[in-house]
């Protein structure tokens, strides 16, 4: 779980990054709402391997069944 929770805060801040510089760089409007769609697609991380990271998606989603 730990080791999940863990690439989940560095897929979240990369992305926060990421999107920092699309708005310093390319004018875009600041949104949380598109950071946070950019996480969903973590699930791409998961079929490359990050096996750790789809166990704990998979608890978290089971949460909101």
């Amino acid at each position: 779980m730990k080791k999940g929770f863990n690439s989940l805060i560095i897929i979240f801040a990369w992305e926060l990054w990421e999107h920092r510089n699309a708005c310093v760089s390319e004018g875009v409007g600041p949104s949380i709402v598109v950071v946070c769609q950019e996480v969903e697609e973590s699930s791409l991380w998961c079929l490359a391997g990050a096996m750790s990271l789809h166990e704990l998606l998979i608890r978290l989603l089971s949460l909101d069944a």
